[in-house]
């Protein structure tokens, strides 16, 4: 479950930054933000397998999913609205 995250976070990144291209910087990291969010809820919220049983499975690899999906889009369109949004006479420091 934990490794299947990995698994759509190109996707999430092809998808997102190509969102960030053509409407800006700002929804793309709304949208990212929003999908991790409900991952995290939605991961935290699903109930036990002894209660709703592979359905409690299925879930969670969704969530996860959704949470690699949003990862994959929250880094590069962050990383360049952070630098655009920097003011020019300051420096990058590593």
């Amino acid at each position: 479950t934990f490794g299947v995250g990995f698994v759509s976070r190109p996707l999430g990144g092809w998808v997102i930054g190509r969102l960030a291209d053509r409407r800006g910087r700002k929804p793309a990291m709304i949208l990212s933000f929003t999908l991790m969010g409900i991952g995290i809820v939605g991961l935290a919220l699903t109930p036990s397998y002894h209660a709703i049983g592979i359905t409690a499975s299925i879930l969670a690899v969704a969530f996860r999913l959704l949470q690699g999906f949003a990862l994959g889009g929250e880094v590069g369109p962050n990383a360049a609205f952070l630098l655009e949004a920097a003011p020019p006479h300051r420096p990058v420091r590593p």
